[in-house]
This record gives C-alpha cells, sequence and structure tokens, in this order.
C-alpha cells in the first residue's frame, strides 16, 4: 500500500480546485481510500487530498492455472521484454535477502546450541 498527498488550490476563474495533477497521478493506480480536508491560508482556499492506492497490475501478464505445476523455463512466457530488468532486479534481491536469513538462522542455531550445557 502506497500513499500521496495532494494539496489543491481554490481557482477563481474556473470557481473549483484544480484537480488535473491528481486525475493525472490516478489513471495507472488502483484507488485503496481517499481522505479530503479543506482548510483557507491567507483567504485562498485549499483542498488538501491524501490517496491510499496500489500500483495497477497490467492485465496482459497471465497467470498460471493453480492446479498445473509451472515447467521449467514457463515464468519466461509471462514476462514481456519491458519488464525483464524489473524482474531480474526483485529476483535477485530475493536471493540476496534469502541468503541473508539462511546465515542468520545458522547463525542463531550455532550460538544456542553453545549457550545450551553439555
Amino acid at each position: 500500500m502506497l500513499a500521496r498527498v495532494f494539496t489543491l488550490h481554490f481557482d477563481p476563474v474556473v470557481e473549483g480546485f484544480d484537480d488535473v495533477p491528481l486525475r493525472d497521478f490516478l489513471k495507472d493506480k488502483t484507488v485503496l481510500s481517499l481522505r479530503d480536508h479543506f482548510f483557507v491560508r491567507h483567504e485562498i482556499p485549499y483542498l488538501t487530498v491524501v490517496v491510499t492506492y496500489q500500483l495497477s497490475r497490467p492485465d496482459s501478464i497471465p497467470l498460471p492455472p493453480a492446479s498445473r505445476t509451472p515447467q521449467e523455463g514457463a515464468w519466461r512466457e509471462m514476462i514481456s521484454a519491458a519488464d525483464l530488468p524489473l524482474f531480474n532486479a526483485v529476483r535477485d534481491w530475493r536471493a540476496e535477502r534469502s541468503k541473508h536469513f539462511q546465515r542468520a538462522s545458522s547463525l542463531q542455531r550455532a550460538s544456542s546450541s553453545r549457550a545450551q550445557p553439555p
């Protein structure tokens, strides 16, 4: 879940708040909630909007059926060329995190076995 705050000023020419930046931002997002707060500063009305959102997933990536066991290399068919760098970055990050947790777990086991009297 992500959040962003927008502060919109009142435009007397159009007699309303200029919400173009907010609408442009929300075009490719899934909105979870919107909260607004109205205030006046130096006799100018403002509207602050807090948007809680998620990034929308593209519909072009098909998800494998749950009943099917993925075959070796089948994941390559689900990743577009444009998404491959992001996929590789996430995969490398997950591998490093896994190594870190494995090391921490083995150090914890080793220290707890040394702490116990024979």
